[in-house]
C-alpha cells in the first residue's frame, strides 16, 4: 500500500470501518461531523474534538464504562469530561500540558482520559506499584503540570511533593482528608463548564515502559521533521507512506471488525499499562468497557458470563491462571458471548493458546477465541496472530502471528546479512513510531537502531525466525539466551515443556555460570498451591515433553512466586542474582 484509498482494499480495515459507523450510528456520525465542521471554522482537530463530544452525547444512555461499583452512560461520560477540563483550564492548564495519573481501576481514569483526548492534553499513566524513589523519578521524568490520583497514594504524595516542581495541580479522585491546597476530583468535575475550553485532539494516554530491565521509562514521541531526523536516513516518501500505511491497516487485523452485535470489552488489568488500552479502543466507538479492579482468573470467567463479554486484552500468565483453574470452576460459566480474546505483553506458550480455545467451545463460545500481536512499548504493533491464520495451520500456533504490522526482518549479528526463512537471528523491525519515538529523558532508544544498507531498523531485543509466509516464531530475548559449551539454547523451550505439568504454575529457565559449559539453563518453578513436586520427577518431566542433553535444567528451585511485572514479564535479572549467581547446584539433570 503507498496510498490512502489503498487501505480500503484491505478487508480487515473495511470490516473494522463498517463495524465503527454500525457503532456509533450512520446517522449519528453524519450529524455530530456536520457540528464539527459548522462550530470549528477549519480548525481539524477541533472538528475531530466536537464530533467526538457530539457523538457521544448522542449516544446517551448507553453504558459506556462499568466499573464494579457504577455505570456510566456515554452522555454522562462527555459531560463530566468537558467540565474536568474547564476546571483544569481554570488552574492554568493549557493545550499540550500533561496531567499524570496515578490511579486504580476506576472510573474517573476515563473521565480524566476523554477529558485529555477532547482538548489536547496528554496523560502520563504511573505504575501503582512504584516504590517512593521510583515514582519520583517518573514523575519528574514526564513534568506534568497536574496530577491525579486515587486516595491511597495521598500519604506518598504529600511526601513527595516538595520535588515535584511541575506539578502545580493536585487531584484526589475519592473523598478523603486532604491538605487544603489539593483539589476533590468531584468538585472539579461539578463545577466546571460545560463546552469544550479550548482546541485539540489526539489520543491522551502515555505509557511507560514495563521497566523488565530497570527503572521503567517514560515513552513519548519527537516532534522533529523529517528532514532534520537523522533516524530517517534511506526512507524516501513512498516507502515511508507504505509503512504509515501498512501500520494503520494492522490496528484493524485486532479483531474489532469481527464483532457481532454490541461490542462489550473486559479490561481485566492495570489501566496504566499499555496493554489494556487495547482493551479500551472500543469505547471510541461506542462499544461499552467493563473494568475489574483486580484480575482473579474466576472473577474473569465470572464477568464475562454476566456482562456478555465479546472481546478483552489479557497478558499470558491470566490464560495460564484460568487453565489451571479446576475443572469445576472452569465449567461453571457460559462463555458463548466471547469472540476475542487478545493476549500480547510476553511469550504465550502454544499449549495455553489450544487449551483456552477447547475451554471457551466447551462452554459455548461459537469461534475459536485466542488471536494475539507482539509488539514493545518503543515500537507498538509489529505482528498480529488470528484464528484463522492457525486454523490454516496449526504450526502458526507457535508464532504471534504474520509481521506485516511493521516491516519485519530477521538479521544474523555475526554475518552481517539477513537471514533466509527458517534461519534464527535478530528481530530488526521499522515503522512510522520507531523514527520518532523517545524512551526517558535522553536519545537512548538510538542505542536500540541498527543501520543496515543504509537504513535503520530497531531491535528490540529479540531472537526468532521468519517462515516462507511471513509468520514470525520467537525463541528467546537476546539476553536471555544461553550459550552452553557453544550450543545456543533457548529458554522459552524449556519453560514450555515445564509448564505442561499438572503441578506447575509458572516457571522461569534462566542462565547460570559453569566452570566447564560457561552457562548452564537453571528453572525457577512456582507451583500451584497445595501441590508437590520434587526436582527429580520435574527433570523426568522434561525428558518425557522431549528434552533432551543441554536443553534439560542443571539447576532447579522452587518458588512460592515469580517476580514479574505488569506486563505479566519475568524479571530474569533478579532470579540470576537470587538463586544462582554463586552457580550452586541444586539438581543435575545429566
Amino acid at each position: 500500500m503507498n496510498k490512502s484509498s489503498d487501505l480500503f482494499s484491505h478487508p480487515d480495515f473495511r470490516k473494522f470501518m463498517l463495524k465503527a459507523c454500525s457503532s456509533l450510528g450512520y446517522r449519528n456520525i453524519v450529524l455530530s461531523l456536520m457540528k464539527g465542521i459548522t462550530s470549528a471554522k477549519g480548525d481539524r482537530k477541533k472538528v475531530i474534538s466536537t464530533f467526538m463530544q457530539s457523538a457521544f452525547k448522542r449516544l446517551g444512555k448507553r453504558v459506556a464504562v462499568s466499573t464494579e461499583t457504577e455505570n456510566i452512560t456515554f452522555d454522562e461520560l462527555q459531560q463530566r469530561s468537558v467540565k474536568l477540563a474547564n476546571s483544569l483550564h481554570q488552574q492554568g492548564i493549557s493545550k499540550g500540558d500533561r496531567i499524570a495519573v496515578l490511579m486504580d481501576n476506576e472510573a474517573a481514569w476515563f473521565t480524566t482520559m476523554f477529558a485529555c483526548m477532547l482538548t489536547g492534553l496528554k496523560m502520563p499513566m504511573l505504575n501503582t506499584h512504584l516504590n517512593k524513589k521510583e515514582l519520583r523519578n517518573c514523575i519528574q521524568s514526564c513534568a506534568p503540570k497536574a496530577l491525579i490520583f486515587s486516595p491511597g497514594f495521598v500519604p506518598v504524595i504529600q511526601e513527595l511533593e516538595a520535588e515535584l516542581e511541575s506539578v502545580a495541580v493536585f487531584v484526589c479522585t475519592q473523598p478523603i482528608k486532604l491538605p487544603n491546597s489539593y483539589h476533590l476530583f468531584k468538585d472539579l468535575v461539578t463545577q466546571g463548564a460545560a463546552e469544550i475550553p479550548f482546541s485539540g485532539f489526539g489520543l491522551a494516554q502515555m505509557p511507560f515502559s514495563g521497566g523488565s530491565s530497570g527503572q521503567p521509562k517514560f515513552i513519548s514521541e519527537s516532534d522533529v521533521d523529517a528532514d532534520k531526523n537523522p533516524r530517517m536516513q534511506g526512507i524516501n516518501e513512498k516507502e515511508l507512506q507504505t509503512l504509515k500505511l501498512n501500520y494503520i491497516a494492522g490496528y484493524s487485523r485486532l479483531g474489532l471488525g469481527d464483532l457481532k452485535g454490541d461490542m462489550k470489552s473486559l479490561v481485566p488489568g492495570p489501566l496504566y499499562h499499555s496493554g489494556p488500552q487495547i482493551a479500551v479502543l472500543p469505547l471510541y466507538l461506542g462499544g461499552t468497557v467493563a473494568v475489574m479492579s483486580k484480575f482473579d482468573a474466576e472473577d474473569f470467567l465470572k464477568t464475562i458470563q454476566e456482562k456478555k463479554i465479546n472481546f478483552t486484552f489479557v497478558a499470558p500468565t491470566m490464560l495460564e491462571r484460568i487453565i489451571k483453574l479446576p475443572e469445576s470452576i472452569k465449567t461453571k460459566y457460559d462463555l458463548s458471548s466471547m469472540r476475542i480474546i487478545l493476549c500480547a505483553g510476553a511469550p504465550c506458550p502454544h499449549f495455553v493458546k489450544s487449551q483456552i480455545n477447547k475451554l471457551f467451545i466447551q462452554q459455548g463460545a461459537s469461534v475459536n477465541v485466542f488471536n494475539e500481536y507482539y509488539g514493545s512499548s518503543e515500537a507498538q504493533l509489529i505482528s498480529v496472530l488470528r484464528a484463522s491464520d492457525y486454523e490454516q495451520n496449526p504450526e502458526r500456533y507457535k508464532s504471534v502471528g504474520k509481521a506485516t504490522v511493521s516491516e519485519t526482518r530477521v538479521y544474523d549479528m555475526t554475518e552481517k546479512s539477513w537471514c533466509e526463512p527458517g534461519e534464527i537471528g535478530h528481530v530488526l523491525v521499522r515503522n512510522p513510531r520507531i523514527y520518532r519515538v523517545q524512551a526517558g529523558n535522553t536519545n537512548e532508544i538510538s542505542k536500540s537502531l541498527i543501520q543496515v544498507e543504509g537504513t535503520y531498523w530497531y531491535d528490540d531485543g529479540c531472537v526468532g525466525y521468519l517462515d516462507a509466509d511471513q509468520f514470525l516464531y520467537l525463541t528467546s530475548r537476546s539476553k536471555d539466551m544461553i550459550i552452553s559449551g557453544g550450543v545456543n539454547i533457548f529458554p522459552n523451550e524449556i519453560e514450555e515443556a515445564i509448564k505442561t505439568h499438572p503441578a506447575v504454575q509458572d516457571a522461569a529457565v534462566v542462565k547460570v555460570a559453569d566452570e566447564d559449559l560457561g552457562e548452564v539453563p537453571g528453572a525457577v518453578v512456582e507451583l500451584i498451591k497445595g501441590q508437590r513436586l520434587d526436582h527429580i520427577a520435574l527433570i523426568d518431566h522434561c525428558k518425557s515433553e522431549g528434552l533432551y542433553g543441554f536443553k534439560i535444567p542443571r539447576h532447579v528451585r522452587f518458588t512460592e512466586k515469580l517476580p514479574k511485572n505488569d506486563a505479566g514479564k519475568i524479571r530474569k535479572s533478579e532470579l540470576e542474582m537470587a538463586y544462582f549467581r554463586s552457580a550452586e547446584t541444586v539438581a543435575e539433570g545429566a
